[in-house]
């Protein structure tokens, strides 16, 4: 009895998400930007969700809500949108992803496991790959996103005076 409510409960939550992504009026940007990436492969995301470790720096990618200028600044927590590591403009999570020049050695290595398109929806897709190919994926993705995120975020305590600048080799 325990056993087939929790399927149904499982399958009812699933069909409301799955609803929620296919509702293209999301009141906030993340959402959507989230929604669109996951809606063409829903099943394939739910079920490899399941197989896979979603990590915090993974979600801060997926979600824009993290160590990115754009979120931050919409928070209250930065005075502008703006990288702080390039003149290109805002600083959001799809910059740091694809564009921003600080990141072109850990992306260089995303791209050589993913291949070259790295939009949301290209990156969700091939997370979903099965077997092999998709955990490697994977393991690519949650990779780029802690070693970006990880230095981004002492970058920020540094520039917030919460913690001393890292000391140089040449020191």
């Amino acid at each position: 009895m325990r056993v087939a409510l929790r399927a149904q409960a499982t399958a009812a939550l699933r069909v409301r998400w799955k609803d929620w992504v296919a509702d293209p009026r999301h009141k906030h940007k993340h959402g959507r930007r989230v929604a669109e990436a996951v809606r063409p492969v829903f099943e394939e995301w739910v079920e490899g969700v399941k197989s896979h470790d979603l990590t915090f720096h993974a979600v801060q990618i997926l979600s824009g809500h993290g160590c990115f200028g754009k979120y931050l600044h919409s928070i209250g927590k930065e005075r502008t949108t703006c990288c702080w590591y390039c003149p290109e403009g805002a600083d959001t999570a799809q910059h740091t992803l694809e564009i921003c020049p600080e990141w072109t050695k850990e992306r260089r290595a995303l791209r050589a496991q993913l291949g070259g398109h790295l939009s949301l929806p290209a990156v969700v897709a091939k997370l979903v790959r099965p077997g092999e190919e998709g955990r490697d994926n994977w393991r690519a993705f949650t990779f780029f996103a802690s070693a970006v995120l990880r230095k981004k975020e002492a970058d920020e305590r540094v520039r917030r005076g919460e913690a001393a600048p890292p000391q140089s080799d040449s020191d």
